[in-house]
This record gives structure tokens, sequence and C-alpha cells, in this order.
């Protein structure tokens, strides 16, 4: 693997450049945990409140966030939207997971096709009202214990059906991400192996619009990847860096670009203890990313031209102790959506927001 050169910006602060606090929602103590914008006027963010023991859906409809009723129980913790009334959100809930569906007009249950096993869903994607994706894994019994089989499945407009799936370099494991630019070029990222949580190696899936492939080729990246980033033609996949014995949960996070042919490291920012939360799309060619330092507060980088910059949060975040866990481009802009909750005493959903100087944006 090659290593891209890089050069860092640490500590810099760039002027025309800053994060707005935008206000909590939720009741009781909230959370907010994923979000999707589909444009300066139209945004989606997820999460739960009463500790926990409720969902909950905000809208952003150019003015303001509005809270909408969500069914059932639990949290919801991924979000994805091909436009205003087709929106998919993945909700975890206490011995099996499910999705909902937003049809422009509310939330309701969308039933997946059965699986054998408890049901443990980690992400969703969608391109269009008949064609989306969700990804995770359905328990299974082994020796000593539990592991993990492979769940991917398709939405084309009227049902959730399995994806038939390559062998992951073995019979069994867990999918934590999905990305694409297309519908047809779609990556589907995990682990193999039956106790994939805590044993498992990397495994890289590719959907061309026919077939899912395994791509044994990004073994040489040695990144178990909980992220795949569109940027260009390439992706980057960012996640933890995989060594002889499967995963090494406590390595540093590590970001590599693929551009097909061979991976090319970019070299985090130099801050020890660092924890990467997210990474996402600028919309202007380069990435986001956002993190928690070793002091507990959290950090906006960004990556252009090779190069990290440290941009500065609103000094109202830091009095509220923020842990921003997601970032959501704006299509056609630069502009930023980002949620999480915040560190105190009684913890509140929190949404934070990014706006280039000069957009033109409310």
């Amino acid at each position: 693997m090659q290593k891209k050169a890089v050069r860092y910006l640490s500590g810099a602060r760039v002027p025309k450049w800053e994060w707005s606090y935008a206000g909590t929602v939720g009741t009781g103590e909230s959370e907010l945990c994923d979000v999707v914008a589909l444009g300066a006027d139209e945004a989606w963010a997820v999460g739960n409140q009463e500790s926990y023991r409720r969902p909950l859906a905000v809208r952003w409809d150019g003015v303001r966030w509005q809270s909408h009723p969500v069914p059932g129980a639990g949290s919801l913790q991924q979000v994805a939207a091909s436009a205003g009334d087709d929106v998919w959100a993945v909700s975890w809930n206490v011995g099996d997971d499910s999705l909902v569906h937003w049809d422009g007009r509310g939330w309701s249950d969308s039933p997946l096709a059965p699986v054998a096993g408890e049901l443990d869903l980690h992400d969703v994607l969608s391109f269009a009202p008949d064609d989306a994706w969700v990804a995770g894994g359905a328990s299974t019994v082994i020796p000593g214990g539990h592991g993990w089989v492979p769940v991917l499945q398709h939405w084309d407009g009227t049902r959730w059906s399995p994806a038939t799936l390559p062998v992951l370099g073995s019979a069994s494991g867990l999918l934590f991400g999905l990305g694409g630019r297309t519908a047809d070029d779609v990556w589907a990222i995990g682990t193999t192996g039956l106790a994939a949580l805590t044993e498992g190696r990397p495994g890289y899936l590719r959907f061309d619009g026919t077939d899912w492939r395994f791509v044994p080729q990004l073994d040489a990246c040695r990144v178990l990847a909980e992220s795949a980033v569109p940027l260009g033609r390439d992706v980057v996949f960012a996640g933890r860096r995989s060594g002889q014995a499967g995963w090494e949960p406590d390595g540093h996070p590590v970001l590599v670009r693929w551009n097909g042919e061979e991976c090319h490291e970019i070299a985090a920012p130099p801050i020890d203890g660092i924890a990467i939360y997210d990474v996402t799309t600028d919309g202007a060619g380069g990435l986001w990313m956002t993190c928690q330092q070793q002091h507990g507060d959290a950090s906006f980088w960004r990556w252009r031209a090779g190069v990290w910059e440290l941009v500065a949060a609103d000094p109202r975040l830091d009095r509220r102790s923020p842990r921003v866990q997601r970032l959501a481009n704006v299509p056609g802009t630069a502009d930023m959506w980002g949620v999480g909750h915040t560190m105190e005493a009684r913890s509140a959903g929190l949404l934070v927001r990014y706006r280039e100087t000069g957009s033109g944006q409310r």
C-alpha cells in the first residue's frame, strides 16, 4: 500500500468558516444519531428521546426543525433519503432491529424479508423510491458463543428481498456500512468470520448494478472499514487497522483512498487519542471528519488538496461539551449539518450547522 503525503495544518483556524449552534430537540434526555440533507430546505435528523425509550425524527423545512411522530420504541440510528417523500430510518430495538419509512405524510413500519436469528441492522442507503439497500447481520449460534451471518436486502418499490451474496472469504460475517455514488456503483463493507465483532477480517463487496462481488484486492489496505465515502471516481474507506489476528479495536483510526487498483493512505490529523465518529464528502471534492479529542470535546476537520484544516466551533458548543457523531453535506453547496448530543448531566440532542461564506443560504 502506498502512503499519500499529506501536509497538516494542526490547530489551524480558518476565519471564514464556522460552525453554528442550531438548538436541541426531544423530550427528556435525547440524542441525535444521524442526519441526511436533500437540499437547502429539506433535511432529516433521527435519534431517540426519553432516555432511549422513544424514537425521534425531526425535519428541516428551510426555517426550523419540527418533530414528527414515529411508531414503536427504541432509537433511530441511521437515515437515508432519495426525496422528500422517500426517507428510510433504521430502528434499533431491544431484541430485533427494524426499518421505518416516511412517505411524505407519516412514518410507518416497513417489514424486511424474514431472516434466521436476531436482526442487527447497521446502515441504509437510498437512490430512488424503488431502489434502496439495508445492511447488517443476523446472530447465529457457534461453539462457545454467538456469531453472525451477513444481511443485505434490496427495496424494489414494493418489498424487501435478500441480495445474492458471494462468500466473504468465509460463510459468515457482519456488514457495517453502505456507500455509493450511483445505483450501479455501491459498496457494502464489514467483516468475515463467525465471531465477526472480535475476530473478523475486512470484507468488501461491490455492486455493479447487476451482481455483488467480493473485492479481495482491498485486503492489501488492511483496514476494517466502517464507512465508504465516494470521492470523485475513487472511494475513501474509514475505520481501524486490521492485523494478523483480525480487528485491532484499540488501533489508531485510519483512512485509505481506493482508486480501483491500489490504496493510498490519507494520514489522519496529528491528535493523540483521537476517535473518528464520521467521515463524509464536503461537496467540493474534499472530506469532512468529526472526531472526539482526548479532552472530550468535538473537533471538526476538513481535508482539501491533501491538507487537514481544523475548523473552529461556536464557543456555545464548547460550553455544552458536545459530541457530534454524524455529518451530512447539503447537495449542491459546501454547507453541512451535524448531529449528536451534549455531554451534560442531562443529555440533549444537538444540531449544528456549517455554512460557507457567500453560500446565500438562510
